[in-house]
Order: structure tokens, then C-alpha cells, then sequence
């Protein structure tokens, strides 16, 4: 069963003719601003150490 609220807001609805109900109206995000992305030089402030970590897991 509806709410008392719910009833009266669709009566209002029926109501109010067909051309002066607003439009739908969707916006559409822009989208993101293009960002160039460039590799690091070879021997630039990016290079840091590198290496590799074993982890055992039997015990």
C-alpha cells in the first residue's frame, strides 16, 4: 500500500498537462583533459634500486 504522500504527488502529476511537465535531462560528464605521458630518461631522478625479494613460505 502507498503512502499518502506517494498518492497525492502522482493526482498532481496526472494533473499538470502533457507540455508542462519538464523535459528529462541527462549531463553528461566531460571527459578527462588529454595528459601525455613520456617514459623516464635512462639515468634520470626515476631510477632508483631495484631488485628482488624471495619469500618462503614452507616452514
Amino acid at each position: 500500500m502507498l503512502d499518502a504522500f506517494i498518492i497525492d504527488r502522482i493526482h498532481r502529476e496526472r494533473e499538470i498537462p502533457e507540455g508542462a511537465q519538464l523535459p528529462l535531462r541527462i549531463e553528461v560528464p566531460l571527459p578527462p583533459p588529454h595528459v601525455e605521458w613520456r617514459r623516464p630518461e635512462p639515468g634520470g631522478e626515476d631510477r632508483g634500486d631495484r631488485g628482488i625479494v624471495e619469500v618462503d613460505f614452507s616452514i
